[in-house]
């Protein structure tokens, strides 16, 4: 098992529980558009930064999330796209999530 994901990373993820809602303006804001691709582990990501009333640069990924057969955290591994190779995937047949981070 090991070897057949040598380039996956084990993905641990954390929340936080804020005792209310801060009031200094963010340090950053993220727009994200996730696109899951159907009957797959897949997913193609486009998160754009957003400076004022400007969009920023964007970066694209493709990301495969795989979870262990005996639960716990799970694997990730991810390609970096560039503008044209995420339309490439954008193309195909997904479930869309947009948030903004």
């Amino acid at each position: 098992m090991a070897r057949d994901w040598k380039y996956a990373l084990v993905e641990r993820e954390r929340r936080f529980l804020l005792a209310g809602v801060p009031s200094e303006p963010p340090v950053r804001v993220v727009d994200i558009v996730h696109r899951y691709l159907e009957r797959s582990r897949i997913g193609l990501r486009a998160a754009t930064t957003v400076e004022g009333e400007s969009r920023g640069t964007t970066q694209y990924k493709l990301r495969q999330k795989v979870p262990p057969p005996e639960g716990g955290p799970g694997l990730i591994t991810t390609l970096y796209l560039d503008a044209d190779e995420h339309c490439l995937f954008d193309a195909l047949p997904g479930a869309v999530l947009r948030k903004t981070v």
